[in-house]
């Protein structure tokens, strides 16, 4: 922007506003309610366009005059929004009513990418963050985390913190075909049982538990002495630790209940305290899912992945003579019945057995 020049030193044209400096530039001031800004041009013809263009611009609004200098609305409102990192969005979004990522993402987000300035997030930082934090996982995880930093994003872009979700450029996996659809069958559950109960007392159990409620793994690890029963054989999930955050009872059966049994002998005063707790942690949780993969990687089971625990067990109640869709649903905590609707198929020999007896009773 060019500095005010002395009325001695500029000799007025034929146009409104434009002056000839001794210099031979023309220097071109703009007046307005918002106050005054000047430029030199080499040119007549450049200054007429550049007075013509500005004015139209500061009219609609397409320009503004801040603290003297010409901006664009974008660049305004890039001056006024808060230098926020992604830890304290994070912290923002969480408390917000329109947050519905589970925690447990939103942490690990954290732990990558929340010392980063929320408006420098692009594309290639999340595609680094997903392409090292799951590495060897099921796509499904890997949309799941996209998801989560795109609700966070969408959340920004409502408080105009960023200009644009950087996450609508980054494309999900294809889960079909998805290796969770896996079922486990007898003879590698009686193996991985022995290599989890090798490893450890608190790892066996959880997939005893696993294998036999369809409860996911962050329902058993979360579980405290005050969700079980042992004399009912039952454990309460709180709605605050399931996914559809719907409270729930599991009915404990065979090795499962017998396991349960064996740990309430030596249960702590507190109820509060954990069933499961990391003797290496601290009597902290227990971190089954990385535990899973490090013994599974060490027997050659690599395929192996809790989530097939909970397809397999959905898949042995699909196909237990009485088994509808609304009550596997209310076994594995499904709130919509398309989730079951892929198990219908093992249902279909009891509902012949029902036409079969409808035909013979009421048929002509």
């Amino acid at each position: 922007m060019a500095k005010s020049t002395p009325e001695s030193h500029q000799t007025r044209t034929a146009h409104p506003g434009i002056y000839k400096l001794r210099t031979g530039r023309y220097l071109v001031r703009l007046r307005t309610p918002f106050g005054d800004c000047s430029r030199a041009f080499d040119s007549l013809s450049t200054a007429k366009k550049w007075q013509r263009e500005t004015r139209v611009a500061l009219e609609t609004g397409d320009l503004v005059l801040h603290e003297g200098a010409l901006l664009s609305r974008e660049e305004v409102a890039r001056l006024h929004r808060p230098s926020l990192t992604v830890a304290q969005a994070i912290d923002h979004f969480t408390v917000s009513g329109s947050c519905k990522v589970k925690p447990s993402l939103l942490n690990v987000v954290v732990s990558h990418l929340g010392t980063m300035p929320l408006h420098e997030l692009s594309k290639a930082h999340i595609v680094r963050f997903l392409d090292e934090r799951c590495d060897g996982l099921a796509p499904a995880t890997r949309n799941r985390y996209l998801s989560a930093i795109s609700s966070l994003c969408k959340y920004a872009c409502q408080r105009d913190w960023i200009e644009q979700n950087p996450c609508s450029m980054v494309q999900k996996w294809s889960e079909h075909g998805n290796a969770r659809d896996r079922v486990i069958t007898p003879e590698e559950e009686r193996a991985l049982q022995e290599a989890f109960d090798a490893h450890s007392a608190e790892l066996g159990d959880i997939f005893a538990l696993l294998m036999l409620t369809g409860c996911r793994v962050r329902e058993a690890t979360t579980l405290t002495w005050r969700d079980v029963d042992v004399a009912k054989g039952t454990v309460r999930l709180s709605a605050a630790n399931t996914k559809a955050s719907q409270s729930r009872t599991l009915v404990l059966v065979g090795r499962a209940l017998e396991r349960l049994k064996d740990r309430a002998k030596v249960r702590p005063i507190n109820s509060d305290e954990l069933v499961f707790q990391s003797s290496r942690a601290g009597g902290r949780e227990v971190d089954a899912t990385r535990l899973f993969r490090k013994v599974t990687n060490r027997v050659g089971y690599d395929w192996f992945h809790s989530h097939l625990c909970r397809h397999t067990f959905a898949s042995r109640a699909a196909a237990t003579p009485g088994m509808t869709v609304a009550k596997l649903c209310e076994l594995c905590g499904w709130t919509s019945w398309a989730m079951a609707a892929r198990y219908a198929h093992a249902m279909q020999d009891d509902t012949r057995d029902v036409m079969e007896l409808m035909a013979e009773r009421y048929g002509q």
